[in-house]
């Protein structure tokens, strides 16, 4: 594992809460999976990885390129802001380690691979946990939905779940917002079955109630989340429950709906792993009779009574393929989870006050050499007048990095060394084609020496045409609907993407009411640049030969469900696309 990728990791995408009492010392959001996944893949592009943000002068090079900022549709000010959590970060980390919370990263070889395979780039980049990490890395997962009040006639049911549980050798993964969820998390503790918790906030207060920390020290508990564990639940949100519950579904190997709700309002997980195909999950007799035939007509299986008589029908419920032979993975892997945080702790300890880009700002000015003579017009001039933190970073970096005998930042020089970034000739940006023949800016060297990553994809590219087209085909303030209107958008993918660029400082709203909004500084040159519009580029996540889904192709392009219906529609009208039925696909003409 790669430390300093991992901690790039964490000061990017972690949820770190101010300590109660104290003011959040900046406003910049978190990367989501999405735009983590974006990043890394526009490092590979360029032979690094994110690692490499941690060295001071290649992270001021790369957060001096339109280019890059462009392919991975992420602010220069926001990422200085998330690299410069260092110091809370340190201070996480030492208060989590006393209260015995680990760290479970995506970049972990443990991470449970359902959990990428079936969610993408929406599965949580971090989790937290309390309680033998193997639970939940090392052995088979059984999920359990039920959200209800619990009733006594399911207490044979759960209690025979939890016995062939245990001697299965895996793990029941419980979110428990409901009554039956609880009673399967009770039940699994009496009968030393392990299990492990989704909670949303208060991990570490939930750790410390007698009879979790009881069940936690005995090695049959396992609570996890994906928020701050410091951040207490609440218990009017349901979004985090939703989530989790689809955390759940989707981490599950095996999956049972044990209960339901009036309406089964409170089952997206269970409803979208029905959706997506994930196994074939079992609905219990207990489950109301209309419920239960509507989840069976879509795919779901009965929970019989044969099927709870024996180990071996058990474990039948399980995907093809699970492995069973955990018996020691819990002794075996006890230490892994407080080794690596501690040689987390270790290097942000180390980096913290010289590498992490903390103190870079007051740092920078002070290590230029003097006989360097500063060249601040030209990177200046290429670059646009309002993009103040792009024209700061290349007149104080670039001089230093085009004088390779000084380094500049000493102490970066006494590290690990990484990978040079080589700085590219500044460019007015510009949306380029993803063909690897028509990529502007790659060398052939540049492509036979990098790494063999997946093929190129198009979401990353969708964000910085809708704020080139905005800024081409628009001027002053607009509302949503005009945007939408001018860019031939629907109005929630417009609306989404016009979220994200004022949490990026791309954009901001002028006005309340009406509504309104304007550009924040200048992506593009001042002469048209675009050589296609949204639907050519939409166009460019098919597979030639081969028949896509609207679930695929909304995997792919990160875009809104109805946003990829529209364009399905207008390309099919446009004959561009063929369409099939039965299952429906949809497949390139020609």
């Amino acid at each position: 594992m790669n430390l300093s990728s991992r901690l790039v990791l964490l000061l990017l995408t972690a949820p770190l809460a101010p300590a109660s009492g104290v003011e959040a010392a900046g406003s910049a959001e978190p990367l989501t999976g999405a735009e983590w996944a974006r990043l890394v893949y526009a490092l590979g592009e360029r032979g690094s990885n994110p690692g490499v943000l941690l060295d001071a002068s290649s992270a001021e090079v790369l957060l001096g390129d339109a280019r890059f900022l462009t392919a991975t549709a992420l602010s220069s000010g926001r990422l200085r802001e998330l690299l410069g959590r260092g110091a809370r970060l340190l201070e996480k980390l030492r208060a989590w380690r006393a209260e015995n919370v680990w760290l479970l990263t995506q970049l972990d070889p443990d991470y449970p691979a359902l959990l990428t395979e079936r969610l993408g780039s929406s599965a949580p980049t971090v989790l937290f946990g309390v309680g033998p990490r193997a639970l939940f890395t090392r052995q088979p997962l059984i999920g359990a939905v039920g959200p209800n009040v619990a009733s006594a006639r399911q207490m044979p049911e759960t209690t025979r779940i939890a016995a062939l549980t245990r001697e299965a050798g895996a793990t029941l993964v419980v979110s428990p917002e409901g009554g039956t969820e609880s009673l399967v998390v009770m039940t699994a503790l009496e009968e030393k079955a392990g299990a492990a918790v989704f909670v949303d906030g208060s991990l570490i207060e939930l750790a410390r109630k007698r009879e979790w920390a009881k069940a936690i020290d005995a090695k049959v508990l396992a609570v996890l989340s994906a928020t701050d564990p410091d951040v207490p639940s609440d218990k009017e949100r349901t979004a985090g429950k939703d989530r989790n519950q689809t955390f759940v579904c989707a981490a599950a190997s095996a999956l049972l709906l044990l209960a339901s709700d009036k309406g089964a309002q409170r089952l997206p997980g269970f409803r979208l792993a029905l959706q997506k195909g994930w196994g074939r999950p079992r609905v219990s007799e207990y489950v109301p009779e209309a419920i239960r035939s509507a989840f069976l007509a879509n795919g779901a299986a009965p929970l019989t009574e044969s099927e709870l008589a024996s180990n071996e029908r058990f474990r039948a419920l399980f995907a093809p393929g699970t492995v069973f032979a955990h018996e020691e993975a819990i002794g075996r892997f006890a230490d892994d989870a407080s080794n690596a945080d501690a040689a987390l702790l270790e290097e942000l300890e180390a980096r913290c006050p010289v590498e992490v880009p903390v103190e870079i700002p007051a740092q920078v000015p002070a290590q230029i050499p003097a006989e360097v003579p500063p060249e601040p017009s030209k990177p200046s001039a290429e670059l646009s007048a309002d993009a103040e933190d792009s024209i700061e970073v290349v007149a104080t970096v670039a001089p230093a990095v085009e004088s390779a005998p000084v380094a500049p930042v000493a102490p970066a020089a006494q590290t690990e060394p990484t990978a040079p970034v080589v700085p590219e000739k500044r460019e007015t940006l510009t949306l380029v084609p993803d063909d690897e023949s028509q990529r502007v800016g790659a060398t052939s060297s540049t492509r036979e020496t990098g790494p063999k990553g997946p093929k190129p994809t198009v979401h990353d590219r969708f964000y910085g045409l809708f704020l080139a087209q905005w800024g081409e085909r628009l001027s002053g303030c607009v509302s949503e609907d005009e945007l939408a209107d001018t860019l031939g958008l629907h109005k929630k993918q417009a609306a989404k993407w016009l979220k994200s660029a004022c949490a990026a400082g791309d954009a901001a709203r002028v006005s309340i009411t009406p509504k309104r909004f304007a550009l924040q500084r200048s992506l593009f040159s001042e002469e048209p640049v675009l050589e296609r519009d949204f639907l050519e580029l939409f166009l460019c996540a098919f597979e030639r030969d081969a028949y896509e889904t609207k679930d695929t192709l909304q995997a792919k392009t990160g875009l809104e469900s109805v946003q990829v219906r529209d364009w399905l529609k207008a390309a099919e009208a446009a004959g561009r696309v063929v369409k099939k039925m039965r299952p429906v696909g949809y497949r390139l003409q020609g």
